[in-house]
């Protein structure tokens, strides 16, 4: 039977061996000179090498000039410090995080044991993640603005169907009014100028509120806010007579007189006729 000191011997052996074997991630043990004595068979897989090929081997000996240079400056820090390092580095073109802890002997530095864990695909999954989140942040950006444009559309609609509506109001009382008139045989029909005013404006009211029906049966200019007054040059005095003409007969009727002073002429303005 084995001594008790070759029993813990054995036993620490068995032990060191399980953890090795049964880590996921590349693991690997050096001496005091910093030399490859021992890899498990995560790293031999990772980085297609064998235990044989590490051992006696000097940091990054399996791998390019570039990638060997810091991890050879890293060894030598966790020996001169007696500390743990840690950091992500590029192997093989991929990320890993590596971790390397100093071995102590009695408060002496006896080597190091360390392992690269592959970090790549998680990288690459925040990386994704990222840019899901940046393109959720645009579509709420464009949400907002769609928002924000429809806001603007309903009230656009809810102003011009607001203005509309006494626009209407306006040349249909006029022309309601003066037809009402001949109708009720109101007006003096042997006076020709007066029957011919009284068709002139239900006639022009009826001009009038067509135009407003052809604007507000055109929906698009409603829902895009772009009911534009539609600019050109004309006298005002043809304007304040056909104005007076509309509302002459709601006068009358309520006993008010409406005039107008058109002794500046000529008054040539710039807008919207209607």
């Amino acid at each position: 039977m084995p001594s008790g000191d070759n029993q813990t011997k054995q036993d620490f052996e068995f032990l060191y061996r399980a953890i090795m074997e049964s880590s996921p991630f590349p693991v690997y043990v050096k001496d005091r000179d910093l030399r490859f004595i021992d890899v498990n068979a995560a790293f031999e897989k990772e980085f297609g090498v064998t235990k044989s090929d590490m051992k006696g081997k000097l940091a990054g000996e399996h791998l390019t000039e570039q990638e060997a240079a810091p991890a050879r400056e890293h060894d030598r820090l966790v020996a001169e410090t007696r500390e743990g390092f840690s950091q992500v580095e590029n192997i093989n073109g991929k990320l890993y995080k590596v971790y390397k802890a100093p071995i102590l002997d009695e408060g002496e530095f006896a080597g190091i044991v360390g392992y690269d864990l592959d970090i790549d695909d998680l990288k690459r999954t925040e990386a994704e993640l990222l840019e899901t989140q940046e393109q959720l942040h645009r579509q709420a950006n464009d949400l907002n603005a769609a928002r924000a444009q429809a806001e603007q559309a309903s009230q656009a609609k809810t102003q011009f169907l607001a203005f509309m509506s006494h626009e209407l109001r306006t040349p249909l009382n006029a022309i309601l009014g003066f037809s009402e008139a001949l109708q009720l045989n109101a007006v003096d029909t042997s006076n020709p100028e007066r029957l011919t005013e009284y068709a002139s404006i239900i006639h022009s009211s009826g001009k009038h509120l067509l135009s407003l029906l052809n604007d507000l049966l055109d929906i698009s200019r409603i829902e895009a806010g772009k009911h534009a007054l539609e600019e050109s040059l004309f006298d005002i005095e043809a304007v304040l007579h056909a104005a007076v003409g509309l509302f002459s007969e709601n006068a009358e009727a309520k006993r008010l007189e409406i005039t107008f002073d058109d002794s500046v002429r000529p008054l040539i303005f710039r807008g919207d006729r209607r």
